[in-house]
């Protein structure tokens, strides 16, 4: 909390405040006293309101810059947290779909549907490749372990689609390599997890105020 805006602001309040008890003590002293003349009173009660306005707009116009600085952080922290929820989500999905890509035959009734997933989840790492870039709009760098995890997600969808296209097409030494890559990808991924189990300040260098 910004305590200085919040004593400027019951400063005036309490200005204010005082001002129109003076009034009201003077217009109870001087009631149906010709020699005090109201309408001068109200003329300055009208300019004083005037300054107050001036006052305010003006402070609003000095805190503008930082409201909008505040805004910028408040979008770009919201953006990173939509970004790590979705890699946690694919994350899971490879973990879900590991063994079904390795075990998985064409003859499985199941091996489109497995397909389409795949494919799906490949879009899903790319557009988080372009979220992950973007977070240059609201000033926010991150370290090259970061690009590296998010890349590292489509280079094994990127193997996972190998797998699928040429089972029972290529010997069965390429099978096996290619397998064994996806495993060593998966254990990459599960490594990257724990680099992306602390607090996203700790990773992301938001804009300073």
């Amino acid at each position: 909390m910004d305590y200085k805006k919040v004593n400027f602001t019951l400063l005036i309040l309490v200005l204010v405040l005082s001002f129109f008890l003076i009034c009201i003590i003077l217009k109870a002293l001087f009631f149906g006293n010709d020699k005090f003349e109201w309408g001068s009173f109200t003329d300055w009660i009208s300019s004083l309101s005037t300054f107050l306005t001036l006052i305010v707009a003006w402070k609003a116009y000095k805190a503008a810059p930082q409201w909008i600085k505040e805004k910028q952080k408040e979008e770009g922290f919201n953006h990173v947290k939509t970004l790590m929820s979705e890699y946690d989500q694919i994350v899971s999905t490879i973990k879900e779909l590991y063994y079904d890509i390795l075990s998985i035959k064409k003859s499985d009734q199941k091996f489109n549907v497995v397909i389409e997933r795949i494919n799906k989840e490949m879009y899903r790492t790319l557009d988080l490749n372009y979220k992950l870039e973007s977070c240059s709009r609201w000033d926010i760098t991150y370290p090259q372990e970061v690009q590296t995890a998010i890349s590292r997600l489509t280079k094994y969808y990127n193997h996972a689609i190998m797998i699928i296209t040429f089972k029972g097409i290529v010997t069965a030494e390429e099978p096996s390599l290619i397998n064994d890559e996806l495993s060593e990808l998966k254990r990459l991924i599960e490594i990257d997890v724990q680099y992306f189990n602390k607090p996203l300040h700790e990773i992301f260098k938001f804009q300073q105020l």
